[in-house]
């Protein structure tokens, strides 16, 4: 292998380098409203993408499904417990 193949950058790094109109679509803030109930993890594309460039392909693959299985935790039950929350604030009642 020479210093050239070693610096080329592999499949997932090529696609990670996007235009400017693709890096604005990733922060539209649309798709997140009524989040709940979502795979989280699916729902971050700059995530996605920041973890493929920083990640070979077979430790991507290795961690893709148990990211899924934490972002549809954190969409369901996470995140419903969190509005309620959120809802309802501790609230400070004074006695005598």
């Amino acid at each position: 292998m020479t210093t050239t193949d070693a610096n080329q950058p592999d499949q997932a790094r090529r696609e990670a380098a996007v235009s400017p109109y693709q890096k604005a679509d990733r922060y539209r803030t649309e798709r997140f409203l009524g989040a709940i109930g979502l795979d989280w993890f699916a729902c971050d594309p700059s995530l996605q993408r920041t973890l493929r460039y920083f990640t070979t392909d077979a430790e991507y693959d290795w961690a893709e499904p148990h990211l899924r299985r934490i972002g549809a935790l954190m969409g369901g039950p996470i995140a419903e417990r969190a509005e309620q929350t959120d809802k309802n604030p501790p609230r400070l009642i004074k006695y005598d």
